[in-house]
């Protein structure tokens, strides 16, 4: 897989864009909360945050700055084994990312 043939759905840029804010802002919102409440690591999710800057730039700087800009929360995962299986997918195109990815896949454990 490319990552040309990798994609996040709106529902998942909406979860990461609220993760992004949650974190940078030192907030407990609802991205935060689902994880930690299914035991996933916060690493987990940075191979979306690299898909998601590669295709908006340094607009999600925006969405951090200006909570008003962020899209409708949506949990875009039927469970948290189908949220691995798309961190998995994320690995495929960014192997880079698997030694901070993989000890967390491994763990089961939040941040």
């Amino acid at each position: 897989m490319n990552v040309n043939d990798f994609h996040l759905t709106a529902e998942e840029q909406a979860f990461v864009s609220h993760f992004n804010s949650e974190t940078f802002n030192h907030r407990l919102g609802p991205a935060i909360s689902w994880l930690n409440a299914n035991g996933l690591h916060w690493n987990l999710l940075a191979g979306f945050q690299r898909w998601m800057v590669e295709k908006e730039g340094l607009a999600f700087l925006e969405k951090i700055e200006h909570e008003d800009l962020l899209p409708k929360f949506v949990i875009p995962w039927s469970s948290p084994e189908t949220f691995l299986s798309r961190v998995r997918e994320s690995l495929e195109v960014y192997p880079d990312l698997r030694p901070l990815i993989r000890p967390a896949l491994k763990m089961g454990i939040s941040a």
